[in-house]
């Protein structure tokens, strides 16, 4: 996968920036991504991980998907990227019965709409950080919390409209 290698990278990406460089722990963080290593986040044996990414890396097509659900808590978007890549890497993208690791289609309706509005609140939380958000609010910050838009939320939550998500 000649995409994988520093050739193939901007002028300017870090030097071992690749995803490759990554895995093998010659980027950054100098941790390789051994199935040992991750057998000690996750709890599952490194047999197990090394018997399932054989199997998932010889079956061609492996029509890789993941649910509404994986993105929707703490850095949920680090785990739906690494799904993706496990179809990337696996050359399953862009063949029959294969997929990009992306849900197989949109909750998207033709339908007519109400108009939108723009938000004139530019502050805003992470949406996993809503039930904080109740319990302390006025105590809330950029630095330790995330507040994006202001360097602490002014007021307590008054009302939550939640609507079609899991959380």
């Amino acid at each position: 996968m000649r995409w994988l290698h520093e050739k193939t990278l901007p002028a300017s990406a870090p030097k071992n920036g690749h995803y490759k460089a990554y895995i093998l722990g010659e980027g950054p963080d100098g941790v390789a991504k051994t199935p040992e290593w991750a057998s000690q986040i996750t709890g599952v044996p490194a047999d197990k991980i090394i018997k399932l990414a054989r199997e998932i890396g010889s079956t061609k097509p492996a029509f890789i998907s993941q649910g509404w659900g994986p993105q929707r808590h703490a850095n949920g978007e680090i785990a739906t990227r690494a799904i993706s890549m496990l179809a990337i890497l696996t050359g399953n993208v862009g063949i029959n019965g294969g997929n990009s690791g992306a849900r197989e289609g949109s909750y998207s309706l033709p339908f007519v709409r109400m108009p939108t509005l723009e938000n004139p609140i530019q502050t805003s939380i992470s949406m996993f950080m809503w039930t904080d958000a109740i319990e302390r609010g006025p105590e809330m910050t950029a630095l330790r919390d995330g507040v994006r838009g202001k360097d602490k939320l002014d007021v307590p939550i008054k009302m939550i409209w939640n609507y079609a998500v899991t959380a």
